[in-house]
């Protein structure tokens, strides 16, 4: 039997608000270069940052070199920003996960965005790739999306042949580079930090709380403080978190972790104190549950040691120990009315 096996490794890039283009001289694969167009924000540097106007035809350009001596095909998508977990903005066109995701009556920026599929670039040249954007009718905010450009894994056909039994592992890679386009309308909007629930999360044994950025607006400065308690008001612990930066209209499952001794059945009571920047603080009570196929799950998932205690109720020997008890009384009952 033969075994091919392929490993497929992502590198990406993102040229993102606080982070910086890819230098040529490290032989990466392409360069990118922002053209930069007269709406562009003064000062801003490294991606797209554009004042405009609901309904605007905004055409934007790039300039990509092929550092390579042989031909490559380049894909380009659209995408749209989310709010990681960590507290910074990630990109793409769908992201399917329950710990960020986007509000459903926020502006998807990628449905507005048209990018060519795929761009061929001969041995070390350089060509203008434009790409359009359609301003969506919003009178104020800030939408956030962006530009990913993929250089597709290239698999080598011309792989050795092996005998029986013998695995072959093939290193794919792919690159992926970002580039970031927010679109500043007329008017500023409020912020609007509101907080949803919390809950024991199997996968890491900690506890998450909802971050919700319920503005078209790019969200900085989310910080607070939350204090855990059980449910004899007892408290076991506290913690800070933040300062977050958080996409427009996301939410996101900002974890905390679990600084107490045990992990124990109960009725855990959260009280969190947050603030974003031009926000007053908010100041919430959130109560979450721990059963013991949750603590079952975790150890099982995790393979990790941990004090653990589940409230199963009288143990056998419990129960056995009464009952000899009372066999006792109504034994010695029975003798002395004998």
């Amino acid at each position: 039997m033969k075994f091919r096996v392929v490993i497929v490794l992502f590198f990406i890039i993102h040229l993102i608000p606080y982070s910086v283009f890819s230098d040529p001289a490290e032989q990466t694969p392409i360069s990118l270069e922002v053209t930069y167009p007269e709406n562009q924000v003064k000062g801003t540097t490294g991606y797209f940052d554009l004042m405009v106007d609901p309904g605007d035809e905004q055409v934007l350009e790039l300039e990509v070199t092929n550092n390579l001596e042989n031909e490559i095909t380049i894909m380009m998508e659209s995408a749209n920003a989310y709010t990681h977990p960590s507290g910074g903005i990630t990109y793409g066109q769908d992201i399917q996960s329950p710990n960020m995701t986007l509000l459903d009556d926020g502006i998807r920026l990628s449905d507005f965005m048209t990018v060519p599929q795929e761009v061929q670039l001969d041995p070390l040249s350089t060509e203008t790739v434009s790409f359009e954007i359609s301003v969506p009718e919003l009178d104020g905010g800030t939408l956030l999306g962006a530009i990913r450009v993929i250089i597709p894994s290239q698999e080598d056909d011309d792989f050795e042949e092996l005998g029986e039994d013998e695995a072959q592992f093939i290193i794919d890679t792919e690159t992926v580079y970002t580039i970031a386009t927010q679109l500043n309308l007329p008017e500023e909007v409020d912020s609007n930090l509101t907080i949803g629930e919390t809950d024991f999360t199997t996968d890491t044994g900690n506890v998450y709380v909802e971050l919700i950025n319920d503005a078209h607006k790019l969200q900085d400065g989310v910080h607070g403080e939350y204090f855990v308690s059980n449910e004899n008001g007892e408290e076991l612990f506290d913690g800070e978190f933040g300062r977050l930066l958080m996409a427009p209209k996301s939410q996101v499952r900002h974890v905390f972790p679990w600084d107490y001794e045990a992990i124990e059945e109960g009725t855990y009571t959260v009280d969190i104190q947050a603030t974003a920047d031009n926000q007053e603080e908010l100041s919430v009570t959130r109560n979450f549950t721990i059963g013991g196929e949750d603590i079952e799950e975790y150890v099982e998932r995790t393979d990790h040691p941990v004090n653990v205690q589940l409230n199963q109720g009288m143990p056998v020997w419990g129960w056995i120990l009464i009952i000899l008890l009372a066999g006792g009384v109504f034994y010695f009952l029975g003798r002395r009315r004998g």
